[in-house]
Parts: C-alpha cells; sequence; structure tokens
C-alpha cells in the first residue's frame, strides 16, 4: 500500500529483500566516490554540504536488468501521481551513507552546465526523483530523508542537525524505513539527508528525465 502526500509518494516495502541484495551486490562491485554538489562551473566535492559515498550503476548488459526493472516502477508511479512527459532514467546512483556522512538542503534539478559535466542524458531535464531504500533499518540511525514542500514557514533545520518538525518538512523517517521502501517525489523539491549517526545507510537513487514540453 503507498501512503502520499501533495509531493512525493512512498511504497513501504515495495521491492523484495532478494532485489535489494541484487542491487548492493551490484552496487559494491564499483568502486565509490565522494558525492559532488552542483556549483556555477559543473560539480565539485564540498564536504560542508555533503558527505557520502556513491557508486554510478552504468547501462550495460549485466546492468540492464535494473534499468528494465526501475523503469517499469517509474512509469507506473508516474501514471498513478503526476503524469509527467518522461523519457528515459539517467545513470543510477549507489549511495552509501557511514558515521556522519550527510548531504544537505538541496534539489535535484540541475542547469545546463551541471546536465553536461554530470548526466548521461543532457539532453533532458530531470523530473522524478526516486530512493530505494537498500539497509534494515536496524542496521543505523539518523540519515532521513527529509522533504521541504513548501518551503515557507520556519527556517529549515541545518544541514548537520537532526530531524526536528518545522513546518513544510517533512520526516520520511517512519514511512520508508523498511527495506525495499520506495520514495519518489518531483526532482524541483529540496531535500535533504540527515547525518548519520551510526552504522550505514545504503540506497539506490534514480533520477528521471523528460523534455519540457
Amino acid at each position: 500500500m503507498s501512503k502520499a502526500s501533495e509531493s512525493f509518494i512512498v511504497y513501504p516495502g515495495a521491492v523484495s529483500p532478494e532485489l535489494c541484495d541484487k542491487i548492493v551486490t551490484t552496487g559494491e562491485k564499483i568502486d565509490p566516490k565522494p558525492g559532488k554538489v552542483a556549483t556555477e562551473n559543473g560539480f565539485d566535492i564540498n564536504t560542508s554540504k555533503r558527505s557520502d559515498k556513491v557508486a554510478i550503476i552504468p547501462y550495460q548488459k549485466d546492468t540492464e536488468w535494473l534499468y528494465v526493472e526501475l523503469w517499469q516502477i517509474v512509469l507506473e508511479i508516474n501514471r498513478q501521481n503526476w503524469g509527467y512527459h518522461i523519457e528515459a532514467l539517467e545513470e543510477l546512483q549507489y549511495s552509501q551513507y557511514f558515521k556522519d556522512h550527510f548531504f544537505g538542503w538541496h534539489r535535484d534539478t540541475i542547469d545546463t552546465v551541471g546536465r553536461l559535466s554530470k548526466s548521461n542524458r543532457p539532453d533532458l531535464t530531470r523530473k522524478i526523483s526516486l530512493s530505494i531504500q537498500l539497509s534494515n533499518p536496524k542496521e543505523y540511525s539518523g540519515g532521513v530523508l527529509e522533504l521541504n514542500q513548501n518551503e515557507i514557514g520556519d527556517p529549515e533545520v541545518p544541514d548537520t542537525s537532526d530531524p526536528k518538525n518545522r513546518s513544510g518538512e517533512m520526516d520520511t523517517g517512519e514511512l520508508a524505513a523498511s527495506r525495499g521502501s520506495i520514495i519518489a517525489f518531483p526532482s524541483i523539491i529540496r531535500h535533504r539527508v540527515s547525518p548519520i549517526r551510526h552504522g550505514c545507510r545504503k540506497a539506490l537513487v534514480a533520477w528521471v528525465g523528460g523534455k519540457d514540453i
């Protein structure tokens, strides 16, 4: 059963443990790199705004199954919720957050310079962001995905602080805690991952794009 707000959708435990294991095995075959943040000139490492490890999973023969699986999921989520014009997935990102890792407030939409430097589909505008929870919630603490749905009211919680209830912010932790949960939201929405206090959180991140029509 899905749980939705006006601007995001959660499918608790939608991905099977077997598929989660397969995704983790695929992601951990690739050497991880520090996550980067958008700048005027593209993307750079900035540990005051983001600290995590990411591995880009390329589209190739041995990973095609994952792209096919994700595309079918995205098509159905988009059909049920937003009806955006979408054309393709960008390369998938396997993310790992260890102790004190976090990702501060940001949007996944990026300008032309950013698309040319990061995306394998720079011709497409990001429309939907999707995250699959790959870790058992007992394996870590912190690492909560928060979304600012209306961007008004109280100031946002600082990037490196723990979650607090403030107007406009939605903590998806309880909704999406179970392994295999899918969280999807329009890429324009500001969001963050709060600091990991213990253990490691793993997730598969996907961006879905289409031309603006």
